[in-house]
């Protein structure tokens, strides 16, 4: 994995100005909970949207997460998962028959690293 890289800094000075002045415009998601973080499974795209929408920095912080792909949480209106934005995972469908030729449709999800182990089983080729 490669390491993290600093938020840009127009959202670095945004969060300064916000933690220094309570008038200055503030983060939605500083007193909103662990909502933004704190998931077993992300939320979809949408969701994500509408978590940030109201949210004065949104666009500075959409911006900086995607320079800086944070490995977990809801950043400026998209979810990640171990630096990657949830909603763009790849995911595959593989037909396969079991042991007594009964098909089975098994979906792979790559970006979670989760491998399937088929055993015996034939892979059906169009």
């Amino acid at each position: 994995m490669r390491p993290p890289r600093e938020p840009l800094p127009g959202f670095t000075a945004a969060l300064e100005l916000a933690n220094e002045k309570p008038a200055a415009p503030q983060p939605y998601c500083a007193g909103s909970g662990p909502a933004y973080a704190d998931y077993v499974t992300p939320p979809s795209a949408e969701v994500a949207r509408q978590m940030c929408a109201p949210c004065p920095l949104m666009e500075l912080c959409r911006a900086s997460a995607l320079h800086e792909k944070p490995a977990w949480g809801v950043h400026g209106g998209i979810a990640w998962v171990n630096g990657r934005q949830w909603h763009l995972r790849r995911t595959a469908e593989m037909a396969i028959t079991d042991d007594l030729g009964e098909l089975q449709v098994v979906e792979l999800d790559d970006d979670l690293d989760e491998e399937l182990e088929v055993s015996s089983a034939t892979l059906l080729t169009p």
